[in-house]
């Protein structure tokens, strides 16, 4: 069945019109045998009857019909074979047929259920989701999202089924509000979702759910009823979301053994509810910003919950022993919690990954409750060190964020933390624990204000975050390995020697330091925030192994400096953009400077390697360089190479030129000489294939601004003649190899050899 929504079957058989436009931008870059098969294949779609939307006055009755055809042609194919051979399921589908009742045009929800697991791996649920994905009637991509004609479709079908509160879902706001406020809900209420934000103020009476006694599905969001009387009587319910709760309890007759989700962020519940209740089917429990909460219940029967949230839940002071049952638990979220305090001890959650306790300002226990925990957050605790016992037992730990002023030392950190945050602490220096560190990444220490020193670190590390450590003087300049990332922003107090120890061997890495004035290697500068760098002419080869950039930004001062972002454009003479470039500098702890700082970068010149081969090589590029909230007082930029070498060019934009006149002269000289060279051998170019060929490049390269001035023409006159007697060579081996003459051709190869090993 072909449906033609807002589109003439005209223009699809011979995409035209608006449709073929965008034909047209699909198929660019596509071959033209890929074209041709979906031109046919439009052309034959639109050639099968269907449903034209211009055709119909009404959408949904559209929508209808469609569905009714769709469904009786199901009706009367063959039987689902998604099953076939499946011992013991052929009675269980018959009975789930009978329920189904396919005779009936009703909207039906079937419950299935039986030991943990099997309801989402078998029967008719996942396949039947494979079956709508394919038909694009849902996507399951983390969610399960219908789609817009879907829900549409079932929207039409609710309404048919009468006045609001005889319907099986409500999500109309206004339609929701008058079944609350009426009392007219009813026994076929399964599902509401309520935008309260599309009403005006709504109070709703104690016994709004009391018919409702099938009510499965409960979601209030975007905003606040007002509930003068706990109600009497609320469902069980399965799904239970209510932002902003007004009540300080669940009703005393609310029964939660179905809850498998409860969402009440930011309500005013000081506890749910009381005694020890059957919670098996629960999963998720989220009471974040609820900041009445005062007791968490007993859940030593909610076996299978998964997530525990309970963030900045402000008057929280005890987690209950109850939690050891909570062996499905994988995510305790406690953070902000500023009156905790307890926590249980000598338990071993098998299941719990993801600890969020940071920002618990009144915690002094390291919450040892997992031997499994791969993340933990305990950053602004009272915690003073991390136990002894931690180190040889918590084998899984990735992440350890643990910074506060009350953490001096630290004498023991598990090995395999690849990430180490250990911000707003008053440790003096780094100790040998997390310099021995084998696995550690990423290490923050910033805002740091008593750290003076950092006298090593990891073999493994990649980044290094030191803003703020105001008194740091003494950097250790062994910055080798895999480092790409340094920065050491307000850090006023480093020494000369530690500046120059990091910028002499910064190399690919990204800095970001105190100075004032850009290094010299940096040949081309300017002041302002572009430069425009005149490339000399040089052959296809040379051009196309140009590989990178650094750069060196001069930065102002500023007030207060939290995130920002560098880009820098490349374009040609024309305008034309290159490519471009955006390094993030995110100091983690926010503040200002009055002093200027540094920021190096490197980057590629052209997007990609295939870009490289360009069949117009611009001779000029221009560095462009901005910032949102920083001004960029001057600019450097240095091209090299992908092998490091750096290339011959001269500067156009700017006022500063590191190159004094022999050396420019020189450089010039032996770009020429380098062109004619290139120009003899285009004949040969199968000869740049060979190593010694590309070894010899690369010397060509490395020695552009190394050879005198005086003597070139002479070395040019020599090289020429080499040049001849080797290209004689060459031409004479092949004509001795097809007499059969081998050794003479060794020679003579020999001979060749020695020509590029003597250039």
């Amino acid at each position: 069945m072909t449906v033609f929504y807002k589109v003439d079957p005209s223009d699809v058989r011979k995409q035209l019109g608006n449709f073929g436009s965008a034909f047209k931008k699909t198929c660019e870059g596509k071959s033209e045998e890929v074209t041709k098969r979906w031109s046919k294949a439009l052309t034959d779609v639109a050639t099968i009857a269907g449903e034209h939307s211009l055709n119909w006055a009404n959408e949904a009755e559209m929508i209808q019909k469609i569905a009714t055809d769709v469904s009786n042609k199901l009706n009367l194919t063959t039987p689902l074979r998604d099953f076939e051979g499946m011992v013991g399921l052929e009675a269980h589908l018959t009975k789930l047929g009978s329920l189904l009742s396919l005779e009936w045009d009703d909207v039906k929800m079937i419950g299935i259920w039986g030991p943990s697991g099997i309801a989402d791996s078998t029967l008719d649920v996942e396949n039947g989701l494979k079956t709508l994905a394919a038909k694009s009637l849902v996507s399951t991509n983390g969610w399960i999202t219908m789609h817009c004609l879907l829900q549409q479709l079932g929207r039409q079908v609710v309404i048919q089924q009468g006045e609001p509160g005889k319907r099986q879902f409500l999500v109309e706001a206004k339609e929701i509000r008058d079944v609350l406020a009426d009392e007219t809900g009813t026994e076929s209420i399964i599902g509401i979702s309520f935008d309260i934000s599309k009403i005006e103020a709504l109070s709703i009476s104690k016994r709004a759910f009391n018919r409702m006694r099938n009510l499965k599905f409960l979601n209030f969001y975007n905003g606040n009823v007002s509930l003068l009387e706990d109600m009497e009587y609320l469902p069980r319910l399965r799904l239970l979301h209510w932002g902003s709760y007004p009540r300080t309890s669940l009703p005393l007759t609310f029964q939660p053994e179905c809850l498998v989700e409860i969402y009440m962020g930011s309500s005013k519940l000081e506890k749910l509810w009381e005694g020890i209740q059957p919670l098996t089917n629960l999963k998720k429990i989220n009471l974040g910003y609820s900041s009445n909460l005062k007791e968490i219940p007993n859940l030593s029967k909610a076996t299978n919950l998964k997530t525990l949230t309970l963030t900045s839940c402000e008057s929280l002071v005890e987690i209950p022993s109850s939690i050891s049952y909570l062996q499905k638990l994988e995510l305790l979220d406690v953070s902000c919690c500023i009156k905790l305090q307890i926590i249980p001890t000598n338990i071993n959650l098998a299941s719990l990954e993801e600890v969020r306790m940071n920002k618990c300002s009144r915690l002094r226990s390291f919450p040892d409750i997992s031997s499994n925990i791969k993340r933990l957050y305990v950053a602004g605790t009272m915690i003073k060190d991390i136990p002894a016992s931690i180190f040889g037992n918590w084998s899984r730990l990735d992440l350890l964020q643990i910074g506060s002023r009350s953490l001096e030392r630290i004498i023991h950190v598990p090995e395999s933390v690849t990430q180490l945050d250990l911000r707003n602490s008053d440790i003096k220096m780094i100790p040998d624990c997390i310099i021995g560190l084998p696995h550690l990444v990423s290490l923050l220490v910033e805002n740091c204000t008593k750290l003076v020193s950092i006298q090593g670190h990891s073999p493994s590390l990649v980044t290094l975050f030191a803003d703020h450590c105001t008194s740091l003087k003494s950097v250790c300049c062994s910055f080798h390995g895999p480092i790409s990332k340094l920065m050491f922003y307000n850090c006023l107090k480093l020494d000369k020697e530690s500046k120059r120890g990091i910028l002499q061997q910064w190399g690919n890495k990204s800095i970001f330091l105190p100075g004032k004035e850009i290094p010299a290697e940096f040949t081309h500068q300017t002041i302002g925030h572009s430069i425009t760098i005149s490339l000399a002419p040089v052959c296809e080869e040379v051009f196309s192994a140009f590989g990178r950039f650094k750069a060196c930004l001069l930065l102002s001062p500023v007030k207060n400096f939290a995130f920002n972002k560098i880009r820098c454009f490349l374009r040609s003479k024309g305008g034309v953009i290159i490519n471009s470039a955006t390094e993030s500098i995110y100091p983690f702890v926010s503040g200002g400077s009055l002093s200027e700082h540094l920021f190096m970068f490197c980057g590629d010149i052209f997007p990609d390697e295939d870009s490289c081969l360009l069949d117009v090589t611009p001779n000029e590029i221009l560095f462009d360089f901005s910032s949102s909230d920083v001004e960029v007082m001057e600019c450097g930029v240095k091209i090299f190479l992908t092998s490091g070498i750096e290339v011959g060019y001269s500067e156009t934009g700017g006022n500063r030129n590191h190159h004094i006149d022999g050396e420019a002269e020189a450089l010039k000289v032996s770009q020429v000489e380098y062109i004619k060279d290139s120009e003899h051998t285009g004949r040969w170019s199968w000869l740049r294939k060979l190593p010694l060929w590309k070894k010899k490049m690369e010397n060509n390269m490395a020695e552009l601004s190394l050879r005198p001035v005086s003597g070139s023409i002479k070395n040019e006159n020599i090289t020429d003649l080499w040049r001849l007697l080797c290209i004689g060579s060459l031409v004479v081996s092949v004509i001795f190899l097809f007499f059969g003459k081998p050794l003479v051709v060794s020679v003579l190869l020999l001979f060749y050899c020695l020509f590029l090993q003597m250039q």
